[in-house]
């Protein structure tokens, strides 16, 4: 048994009532943080969470110099260095002194671009001093040149405990969804891919689960949208949250995965939201990114049209490349499968 201690945002996380299970709505922390958590107390380890401010509370640092506590240093969240920079300063300076002595690990789930101030002395710590743990092989080769220590990959588990049964059986208007975070080109993005759609004239549906705050974009993209396509297109938005992401899927025949050509920081996005469409039992529709393409047997990678096209004809080889994909993300994302590498990645001792 050891003890792992995840360091996630600035102030001290909220410790669960029982039976009580924390969550976030920012991906990194629930993906590289409270899932990692949970899993590796599932193996039987002891996993507690903390904040940049703990860091530099009297006993804390002392505390963790003791070689069998690992330490997991999460990526940012939104804010945190412009907000705080003199705790994080501060915070960062514990962690350098503690990688002299005993090792700290580093996620690193993105490009790490900014060069100065306490983001800057993130990033130069995190290749020079840190253990880099990052989401995606692609990342790895990234970082492997410039990197101290050799990155370890460890993805992004599932969100989904139990998958779907795999299903494509459209009938009447199709059903398309997209989920995430709503940033300020996603409308030109889902607007086209609408355009290339052209479904033999049947109507199209889309599902947008994404913040309250995107509400005006989106009415402007479903003011448009008919203007895009040769057949009615509705879309309407839901509130995000993963309850609402697995009702849209549910209800789906199709997810929109469409990534921005030549943007530099697209090819290091992991696998998170192809494996839920997978794990969901419904049929991916994703753009030709490294993490994708690593997926690319078990939806359509390439352009969206062709990939409606190509399924509609071929309904049974839809499922079955649905089908293969769960058994694939079953191997390589469940929890269980990303708790045992973030074990073999933080050298934890075997439990009985």
């Amino acid at each position: 048994m050891a003890d792992i201690v995840f360091v996630n945002g600035i102030a001290t996380p909220p410790v669960p009532k029982p039976g009580q299970v924390l969550d976030s709505p920012v991906a990194s922390v629930r993906l590289r943080c409270l899932l990692p958590a949970a899993g590796l107390r599932a193996l039987g380890h002891r996993t507690s969470l903390a904040g940049l401010t703990d860091l530099v509370r009297p006993g804390i640092a002392e505390r963790l110099r003791d070689p069998a506590v690992r330490i997991v240093l999460g990526k940012p969240t939104p804010g945190t260095f412009a907000g705080h920079p003199e705790a994080c300063t501060a915070a960062l300076d514990v962690l350098e002194r503690l990688a002299e002595v005993r090792p700290v690990h580093a996620d690193v789930c993105d490009l790490l671009t900014e060069r100065h101030g306490p983001a800057g002395r993130h990033r130069d710590l995190v290749l020079r001093r840190f253990v880099p743990v990052v989401a995606s092989q692609w990342l790895a080769d990234h970082y492997r040149p410039t990197s101290r220590h050799a990155p370890l990959v460890v993805e992004d588990p599932t969100e989904t405990p139990v998958p779907a049964a795999p299903r494509f059986r459209p009938a009447g208007p199709l059903r398309f969804v997209w989920f995430g975070y709503w940033s300020a080109g996603t409308g030109a993005l889902l607007g086209r891919a609408l355009s290339g759609l052209a479904p033999e004239g049947r109507d199209i549906r889309l599902t947008i689960v994404t913040q309250p705050a995107a509400a005006a974009d989106i009415d402007r993209l479903a003011r448009t949208a008919n203007d895009r396509v040769d057949a009615p297109c509705r879309v309407e938005r839901r509130d995000w949250s993963p309850a609402e992401v697995g009702r849209a899927l549910a209800d789906a025949d199709f997810v929109l995965l469409p990534q921005p050509a030549g943007d530099p920081r697209v090819a290091a996005k992991s696998h998170n939201r192809m494996v839920e469409a997978i794990r969901h039992g419904r049929f991916a529709l994703a753009s030709p990114i490294p993490a994708y393409r690593e997926l690319a047997d078990f939806g359509w990678v390439g352009d969206p049209a062709e990939g409606v096209r190509w399924a509609l004809a071929q309904p049974d080889r839809a499922r079955a490349r649905i089908a293969a994909g769960q058994a694939a993300v079953a191997d390589r994302f469940s929890p269980e499968a990303v708790a045992r590498r973030w074990a073999a990645a933080l050298a934890l001792p075997a439990t009985g």
